[in-house]
């Protein structure tokens, strides 16, 4: 079983979302493939095409400029509008899972009366879709989420600023638990703690 206790001396706790408490890569695949059938639908070819260079691509370069080299790729640029693409990324319908040891642990942290939030970078609509698609909606009730882009994107301390002021803790009672360098970054100036979720999920009683 999980131990818990490495967050017992904190009354405030925020989770990043991607592939922090969910596999990212679901959520995306699950576009790549809406996509792939749009583009077929709309100017021919093969869907299992088109979603095996994004998801190759993906794995390879990542997502930046992913849709331009997908419409490059196949002679596309004047077929397709890159705004139904966008569309289709920010929309899909999936389930996602919630990892089990994340699961568990939101579930310990709101029995001890912590306050917890998600704190996430990136488009609204894309981010909120992928909140709603969380296999763990009664938990989010309880939960606060805060899209950074409203504000200022991690790693800017200012969203978790905003939480420690709301709050009226001192930071020594705020924890950052995220994946990426920039979730670091933004504890970091923020001058609280941070852990690595693999901490959290290998960290073994």
């Amino acid at each position: 079983m999980l131990k818990y206790n490495l967050f017992d001396s904190y009354q405030v706790i925020i989770f990043d979302l991607d592939n922090t408490l969910y596999d990212e890569s679901v959520y995306l695949f699950s576009a790549y493939n809406d996509i792939g059938k749009f583009i077929e639908k709309q100017v021919g070819g093969y869907s299992g095409e088109y979603v095996s260079f994004l998801v190759t691509s993906f794995k390879k370069y990542g997502h930046h400029g992913l849709f331009d080299m997908l419409l490059s790729h196949f002679g596309l640029k004047t077929k397709i509008e890159m705004n139904d693409l966008l569309f289709l990324l920010r929309h899909t319908k999936v389930v996602l899972k919630v990892y089990d040891e994340m699961k568990m642990v939101l579930e310990y942290l709101l029995n001890r009366k912590c306050k917890v939030y998600i704190l996430t970078n990136g488009n609204r609509e894309q981010q909120q879709n992928k909140i709603e698609s969380l296999d763990i909606q009664e938990i989010l009730s309880k939960i606060e989420v805060i899209y950074a882009n409203e504000y200022v994107p991690k790693p800017s301390a200012c969203c978790i600023d905003k939480i420690v002021i709301e709050n009226e803790v001192e930071k020594e009672s705020v924890i950052m638990c995220g994946d990426s360098e920039v979730d670091y970054l933004a504890a970091k100036n923020a001058g609280i703690d941070f852990i690595n979720v693999k901490c959290v999920n290998n960290y073994v009683s």
